[in-house]
C-alpha cells in the first residue's frame, strides 16, 4: 500500500502531521471494529474486520512515512534538560562578569545589559521566537564590545564563560523556532 492509498483509506491528506494521522486512524477503526457489528450477519462481520485489517495496514505505512518520522533531528528541539544545563553556564557566566568587569556605563547599565542577555536567550532557547533573538544578539554585542574595551582578565574569563553558553542556547533557539514553523504548517 502507498502513502497515498494508505492517506484516502484513513482519510487524511497526504502528508499529514503524525498527530492527525493517529486522530484519523483512531477515528476509522472505532467505525470498522468487528465488534460494533456482534448480532448482525456473519458477512457484515468479516466485511468489517476486513476493513479493519486495511484500516491497520494503512496506520502503519502511515506511521513510518509521516512528517514527523524523516524529520531529521537537528530538526528536534534541544531537550528542557540541555537548554536548563546551558541557562546554568550563562547564569555563572553573568555572575563572572558581574563580579570581575570594570563597569565602563555604571552598574545600572551593566545590570539592565546581563539581564537583557539572560532574558533574550533563555528565551529564544525555549521559544525560539524572533524578538528574544533580537534582544540577546544587540546585548551580547554590546557585551563584547564593552568587554574588549575594559580588557581585564576577569571581564575576558566571564567572556570565555558566556561565549559558549550563548551560542549554545542561539542553537537551541533555532531549534526551538523551526520546530514551532514545522507544527505551525
Amino acid at each position: 500500500m502507498t502513502p497515498a492509498e494508505a492517506s484516502r483509506v484513513l482519510g487524511c491528506v497526504e502528508g499529514a502531521r503524525r498527530s492527525d494521522v493517529d486522530r484519523a486512524y483512531r477515528l476509522r477503526a472505532r467505525e470498522s471494529h468487528p465488534d460494533r457489528f456482534v448480532g448482525q450477519s456473519q458477512e457484515r462481520i468479516d466485511a468489517a474486520a476486513d476493513e479493519f485489517a486495511r484500516i491497520g495496514q494503512a496506520y502503519a505505512v502511515l506511521s513510518t512515512t509521516s512528517a514527523v518520522t524523516r524529520q531529521p533531528l537537528a530538526a528536534q528541539p534541544y531537550p528542557r534538560a540541555v537548554v536548563i544545563g546551558w541557562s546554568a553556564v550563562l547564569a555563572l557566566g553573568c555572575y563572572l562578569s558581574f563580579t570581575g568587569d570594570p563597569r565602563l556605563f555604571g552598574d545600572i547599565e551593566f545590570a539592565l545589559r546581563l539581564a537583557a542577555l539572560a532574558v533574550g536567550l533563555v528565551g529564544y532557547a525555549f521559544s525560539g521566537r524572533r524578538v528574544f533573538f533580537v534582544v540577546s544578539a544587540i546585548a551580547l554585542a554590546i557585551t563584547i564590545v564593552s568587554t574588549l574595551a575594559a580588557a581585564s582578565f576577569g571581564s575576558l574569563l566571564a567572556l570565555f564563560v558566556l561565549a559558549p553558553s550563548a551560542l549554545a542556547l542561539l542553537s537551541a533557539g533555532r531549534r526551538a523556532a523551526s520546530a514551532v514553523a514545522r507544527r505551525s504548517r
